[in-house]
């Protein structure tokens, strides 16, 4: 809510002036009244203390009914005012009104000049206007006693609904809008007018027939005033059993606290008619202020003080009403203090608060208390739901909530998604324990926030990963903070008395044509990996490391398909013996014609086949059809073996060696004219399972081959524990050997290191006679390539072996090469 508007500089001169005419227009009634020295009926001259302390005791001690939801102040001023129009003359009875009154009112508070100068010319013309009336309705001197009365509840009305409309007035130079609160109270302005004159008049009557029957008069006052006052209990009463019902209704209207807080100081503030309510909490991690109009400024009261005045002096300067009083509630649930009500500045009528609304309030504290001990329960609860309970930080629903919203925001800057995946975690969980684990998630989780912009989002989604939502300027902007990020992680952390460095693998997206969060976090997380794997820190999402987009899903099923309707084919690349020329095999190599796409390269689809788990039916493929060739080409006579590669996943298959026995045993060929080729990267994979893989294809007479060979990290390890009968080496070594003198050194190295270890060497990608030579001159025993042949189709490559150049190395007539057993 917001606060009070400032009254107008011109309000305060304003009520001096209009004062000033009223009490102009007072002066004006008195010098026209009929016989003004006189009273109406004889009476002594002390009469004036006793109505005027009849003044005082109606300013002093007012009281109040509530009227369709509605105040209805009551000062019962029109019964000293009847007696006056009778006993007193108008110069007296306006001083007597005048004096008692102010004092009464001084006696209460300190009302500011203005309004006293305003009151004391308002009940001056009050009385002038009285006696002006009463005397022209009912004459100057000894009027008849039942016409005097009429004219007396007339005159009193009259006066009493022109000093409303004067209030009225002056209200309306402070809050404006005259006319509509005019309207909205003057019929109840006649009705308490006419209510209090009529009173007056019925309570002067015993002493219009003599002054010995004045005692009489109390008997009417005091029986207005008990039954006015038993009604207002009773209306009270019921009032606050239906407004605390109705206040209950709005408390259930909603569980969170900035929703529930000024719904509730809005009803507070209409049921106690306070201009300012201000509620503080005190038992959230910082305290929480809500206020209906201006905050007041109290300091905590203690949970025992359960209703307290507050000084004047204590109400917040800037409010555009006078000081009026001020309370304090405190807000209590379960024997537990939440916090305080404060409430200031009465908002109706001119008097100030009391303990009927302290009451009041202390009753709506405690409904309120409840409501909001539920609301911070759900609250609780919510956050639990929303947050990581270690770090504190938004957990991943709510991270895929915020980055709906922003997808669906402004897009003139750069949204992008970075996701953190700790490197060697795992190795401080298990060294250190877990507890220790828990302390470095959360001190990077600090580092990380404190590098990052108010307006950023960072999460935890479980484990060691992370996730963070910015918004930038331009792409750079995001890829440095990334680098810082990955420059903390490289500051040591102190760990159970130990500094241990946990560094970071970072992966980006930027949300661009994409908007499923799903997808967009499955993107960083893809860059994420491919950081990791690659060990470089930070990587950007690109289409090349993304094996598994809808192309390659769509890809996936044809590929499936293409093996179970034989669709892929297998061609073969001679291999050369380079000392002679003679051709000793050939390399089968996998091929797949799509029948929309075209030719598919094998760097597609083998990868496609490794992540879908298809890798075994298209080895299976390849080594069935490359064994069907090299048994054709025995029985045609050639002396021709056929080299396989393996996939890292098939060396994890304990299944391979015997269904490879099968499929020699099936077609009659000697294990030794297969030679299956090995990476050396696949050899890093479970390297368990994969020896033991390797054991059994040694043991069943396959040859083996290390295929490209210097790429990999082990290779010297690996090389003297693997029983492998030849190395390849790798294209990339080979296709510069004549321009780059460190390639000659390592491919020399590499056929000397091969040779002292009994092994044969083969060099893949000879693209021409002059490589072919010089690998010659090194002493490499096999070569292949485009400069010797490409891969062929079993049908070309048949046609190719009977018109090459090359001789082909062929079976001794007669000889039959039978298929040794296994070991």
């Amino acid at each position: 809510m917001t606060s009070p508007s400032a009254p107008p500089g011109w309000a305060v001169p304003a009520v001096y002036a209009l004062a000033a005419a009223i009490a102009v227009a007072a002066v004006g009634l008195t010098a026209t009244t009929p016989n003004l020295g006189a009273a109406a009926f004889d009476s002594p001259w002390w009469l004036i203390f006793p109505i005027g302390m009849g003044y005082f005791l109606a300013e002093r001690f007012p009281f109040t009914i509530e009227f369709r939801r509605e105040t209805i102040a009551f000062s019962l001023t029109e019964v000293p005012t009847v007696f006056a129009l009778a006993f007193l003359g108008p110069i007296p009875a306006m001083t007597a009104r005048i004096a008692f009154a102010l004092a009464a009112m001084l006696s209460r508070r300190r009302p500011p000049r203005f309004k006293l100068v305003f009151n004391a010319a308002m009940f001056a013309f009050e009385s002038a206007l009285a006696f002006a009336v009463v005397r022209r309705l009912s004459g100057a001197t000894e009027p008849d006693a039942g016409s005097f009365m009429l004219a007396a509840a007339a005159s009193v009305t009259i006066a009493t609904l022109a000093g409303y409309l004067a209030i009225s007035i002056v209200v309306a130079f402070f809050a404006g809008d005259f006319r509509t609160r005019f309207q909205a109270e003057v019929l109840t302005s006649m009705a308490t007018a006419g209510t209090g004159a009529l009173i007056g008049a019925v309570a002067v009557a015993p002493a219009l027939f003599g002054l010995q029957y004045a005692a009489l008069s109390i008997l009417p006052i005091v029986a207005a005033w008990v039954s006015l006052r038993r009604h207002g209990t009773l209306s009270q009463a019921h009032r606050d059993l239906t407004d605390l019902h109705s206040f209950s209704t709005i408390l259930d209207q909603s569980l969170h606290l900035d929703d529930l807080a000024p719904r509730a100081l809005d009803e507070i503030a209409r049921l106690v008619h306070a201009e300012r309510v201000t509620l503080r909490l005190t038992n959230t991690a910082g305290d929480q202020l809500f206020s209906h109009g201006a905050p007041i400024d109290v300091d905590e009261v203690p949970a025992s003080r359960r209703g307290a005045f507050l000084p004047d002096d204590e109400i917040v300067a800037g409010s555009s009403l006078a000081r009026c009083g001020s309370f304090i509630v405190p807000i209590v649930a379960d024997d537990n203090f939440l916090g305080v009500i404060a409430v200031a500045g009465r908002s109706q009528g001119a008097f100030s608060f009391d303990e009927s609304d302290v009451s009041r309030a202390t009753d709506l504290a405690e409904q309120l208390g409840s409501s909001i001990r539920n609301g911070l329960l759900h609250a609780s609860v919510e956050h639990a739901a929303t947050h990581d309970a270690l770090t504190g930080e938004p957990n991943r629903s709510a991270f895929e909530a915020r980055l709906r919203r922003e997808i669906a925001a402004d897009h003139s800057t750069h949204l992008a998604v970075i996701v953190l995946d700790l490197n060697q975690f795992k190795e401080v969980n298990d060294t250190l324990g877990h507890h220790v684990g828990d302390q470095v998630l959360v001190e990077f989780a600090r580092r990380v926030r404190s590098v990052l912009d108010d307006d950023d989002m960072l999460s935890r989604f479980g484990g060691d990963e992370f996730a963070i939502l910015i918004r930038r300027a331009n792409v750079d902007e995001v890829r440095q903070l990334a680098e810082r990020i990955l420059s903390m992680s490289y500051t040591p952390l102190r760990l159970d008395g130990c500094d241990a460095v946990v560094t970071s693998s970072i992966g980006i997206t930027f949300v661009g044509s994409e908007t499923l969060p799903a997808s967009i976090l499955r993107r960083a997380d893809i860059a994420m990996y491919a950081a990791k794997n690659q060990r470089i820190g930070i990587e950007v999402y690109r289409e090349e490391i993304d094996r598994r987009t809808p192309a390659r899903l769509s890809l996936l099923g044809d590929l499936r398909s293409a093996i179970e309707r034989d669709r892929l084919e297998v061609h073969f690349q001679p291999k050369v013996e380079l000392a002679t020329s003679r051709v000793i095999g050939a390399e089968a190599l996998v091929r797949w014609q799509h029948p929309d796409r075209g030719w598919v390269a094998p760097d597609d689809f083998i990868g496609v086949a490794e992540d879908s788990g298809l890798i075994r039916l298209v080895t299976d493929v390849v080594l069935t059809k490359s064994i069907e060739q090299a048994t054709l080409w025995q029985r045609l006579g050639y002396d021709l073996d056929v080299a396989v590669n393996l996939s890292a996943l098939d060396l994890h298959d304990e299944d391979l060696a015997r269904r490879i026995d099968a499929k020699l045993s099936d077609h009659g060929l000697d294990a030794s004219r297969l030679i299956l080729e090995i990476t050396e990267s696949a050899l890093m994979v479970d390297t368990d399972r994969t020896m033991g893989t390797i054991d059994q294809l040694d043991r069943l007479g396959v040859r083996l081959s290390l295929d490209d060979f210097g790429t990999g990290y082990s290779s010297l390890s690996y090389l003297r524990r693997l029983p492998v009968a030849e190395l390849k080496i790798d294209r990339s070594f080979v296709s510069d050997l004549l321009l780059n003198v460190n390639d000659d050194v390592i491919v020399r190295s590499t056929i000397d290191l091969g040779h002292n270890l009994g092994l044969r060497i083969v060099a893949e990608g000879i693209e021409n006679m002059q490589v072919y030579d010089r690998l010659a001159a090194l002493g490499c025993d096999t070569g292949q390539g485009y400069g010797i042949a490409r891969p062929l189709a079993p049908e070309s490559f048949a046609q190719w072996l009977e018109t090459t150049t090359h001789d082909v190395a062929r079976q001794p007539v007669n000889v039959i090469r039978l298929r040794r057993n296994p070991a």
